[in-house]
Formats: C-alpha cells, sequence, structure tokens
C-alpha cells in the first residue's frame, strides 16, 4: 500500500488542483449571449430589431420622470434657467431659477448621466447602421433620427452647462474621461447632425 507523506501530499493535491482548474477552465471563459438581451453586433442585422433600438431611444428620450430623463425634466430646468419658467411650491428647483447649480444639486448628475445615456445610444445606432445590411433608405432616416437626438441632447447639454464633452463613438475607453469642448464646438456639432 502506498503511504505518502505531508508534503507529498500537499503537491499531489496541488497538481490535482491545476488540472482540474486548467481543464475546466475553458468553460468558465466562455460565456454564451445574454438570453434576454441582443448582442450589438444583430442589432442592426434586420428591421424588427433595428426598430426596436429606436424605440429604446425615443422611449429614453421620453421618459416623464423628473430628475432621470431628459423629456420633460430637462425642458422644464432649461426654461426655468433662462426665466421662461418657475416652479411654484417647489423650492428645490430654485438652483435652477437662480442659475446657481453645484455638484449637490440632486438633479444634476440624473440629467447629466441620463443626457450621455441617451447620446450613447444614439451614437450606437449610427455606428450600428453604418455597418447595416438594411437597405440604405431605411438606414439613413435610421441615423438621421439617432443624430436628432444626439442634437438635441447637445443642444439641451450645452444651454444649461455651456460646454460639455462631445462624445462621438461608443468606445467608452476613449470617451471617459474626455475634456470639455467649447460653446461654439458643440453648436457646430449640433448643427451637423440636423
Amino acid at each position: 500500500m502506498l503511504t505518502l507523506n505531508n508534503k507529498e501530499m500537499k503537491q499531489a493535491l496541488f497538481l490535482y488542483t491545476c488540472i482540474v482548474l486548467l481543464s475546466s477552465c475553458k468553460k468558465l471563459i466562455e460565456i454564451g449571449p445574454p438570453r434576454d438581451q441582443l448582442a450589438s453586433n444583430s442589432v442592426f442585422l434586420d428591421s424588427a430589431t433595428a426598430e426596436a433600438a429606436m424605440t429604446g431611444l425615443y422611449s429614453n428620450v421620453a421618459n416623464p420622470s423628473p430628475g432621470n430623463d431628459m423629456g420633460t425634466s430637462i425642458t422644464m430646468f432649461n426654461s426655468m434657467s433662462a426665466d421662461e419658467a418657475y416652479a411654484y411650491g417647489q423650492n428645490w428647483y430654485d438652483d435652477f431659477t437662480n442659475n446657481s447649480l453645484t455638484p449637490m444639486v440632486y438633479y444634476i448628475d440624473g440629467l447629466w448621466s441620463t443626457i450621455y445615456k441617451n447620446i450613447y445610444i444614439a451614437n450606437s445606432v449610427i455606428e450600428g447602421m453604418a455597418a447595416s445590411p438594411l437597405s440604405e433608405a431605411y438606414k439613413q432616416r435610421a441615423t438621421g433620427e439617432a443624430k436628432f437626438i444626439r442634437a438635441l441632447c447637445y443642444f439641451y447639454l450645452v444651454n444649461e452647462y455651456g460646454g460639455v464633452p462631445l462624445v462621438m463613438s461608443t468606445d467608452v475607453h476613449t470617451t471617459t474621461r474626455q475634456p470639455r469642448d467649447g460653446v461654439d464646438a458643440v453648436y457646430d456639432q449640433v448643427e451637423k447632425d440636423l
């Protein structure tokens, strides 16, 4: 009968662990696409999924939940900043009315991140349509709609914050720390998109 001392036992256990981990590693690394989502490379292959992407973009833009949307609240906040509107009885909006926005204002982070989320989705549609096998007429229409939404987002951003980062791609590695662009550059991009 084979007997192992403590050192040999540890070496055998280590060897066995390495064999198990290395042989099963491939199963852990290969992850299939999510079951409840489409992979980005398959969204723009047919008009039904491309239309769903556009509907999602419009849904995000029109969501009427103040502080977490662009639809109603960003229009209201820009109007208050321009002295076109006032929220009576709602003193938490006074920072917009008085043009005294700071990072501590509750709505700022929600508005900023939601608008940039919409810009990201619009950029995704623009990039997806460029590589799509769909008809040119459909691609031009969808790209035009996405550029309009992107222009609207930048119009709201530049009117509320002045110069903002012009994010024109979906590559988050290059756009995450992008500096602000000047007001004129933002307006030029709005005009180009329209």
